[in-house]
């Protein structure tokens, strides 16, 4: 694909740290609107558990910047790296424009890693959807790219018809994330108590009947009400 800004045909590609200093000023000018807090996400532990309020890491105890610079794209790129999390790149020539993380795993370490729930509920999810999914953490975009498909391709890049897509969103006004996830058929799988937070999911074809099946337990799973808006961490 060819977007307006674009020099030569996007393209995607597994990252290698060749593309290191050009994924940064990616992860920067993607960022440069949002606080690292605004996520509630800590660079340095990959939290999400950040205190909006004080900026201050409740698993780790760091202090979070509110602006974004080169040096907290460095150590939460580093955090990705070490947690053997993977990422993709889109390519404008040799220039990185936009990037996705991704992880292919179980459904116990996502859990521990990121989703936070109670077992029995991951027990749940575990016997109806399999044992295994790919498990999201990040894309950006940069400004002058976005709105032209690139996430969509990135999204696309990541999928595997045999296995869920799984990701946490947080609570966000404008909900274009949420919106975006919808398009490429995302559902809400679970609602957190503090109705900020949902676990969605793509299910692949062969387990389009999983979701009904889910969402229908009331008493654990809660449908979208159009009054709770998501953004991605």
């Amino acid at each position: 694909m060819l977007a307006p800004n674009a020099v030569t045909p996007i393209t995607v590609r597994a990252y290698n740290d060749t593309l290191r200093a050009s994924l940064i000023d990616c992860m920067v000018e993607s960022f440069s609107h949002f606080p690292w807090a605004s996520w509630a996400l800590c660079p340095h532990c990959l939290s999400h558990s950040v205190n909006r309020q004080t900026y201050i890491c409740n698993g780790c105890q760091s202090k979070i910047a509110q602006h974004h610079d080169r040096s907290l794209a460095n150590q939460y790129l580093n955090n990705l790296q070490k947690r053997n999390i993977q990422l993709i790149a889109a390519l404008d020539g040799e220039n990185v424009i936009g990037f996705k993380a991704f992880q292919r795993t179980d459904w116990r370490t996502f859990n521990r890693h990121k989703l936070q729930l109670p077992s029995s509920l991951i027990s749940e999810f575990q016997s109806t959807l399999g044992g295994y999914l790919i498990g999201t953490w990040g894309m950006g975009v940069k400004p002058g790219y976005q709105q032209h498909g690139i996430g969509r391709l990135l999204m696309s890049a990541i999928e595997d018809p045999q296995i869920p897509l799984i990701s946490r969103l947080l609570n966000n006004p404008d909900s274009a994330t949420w919106r975006f996830h919808q398009k490429l058929g995302f559902h809400i799988l679970h609602q957190y108590a503090d109705k900020n937070r949902a676990v969605i999911a793509k299910i692949p074809q062969r387990m389009s009947g999983c979701i009904s099946h889910l969402l229908h337990q009331s008493s654990v799973y809660e449908l979208e009400k159009t009054s709770v808006h998501f953004t991605s961490p």
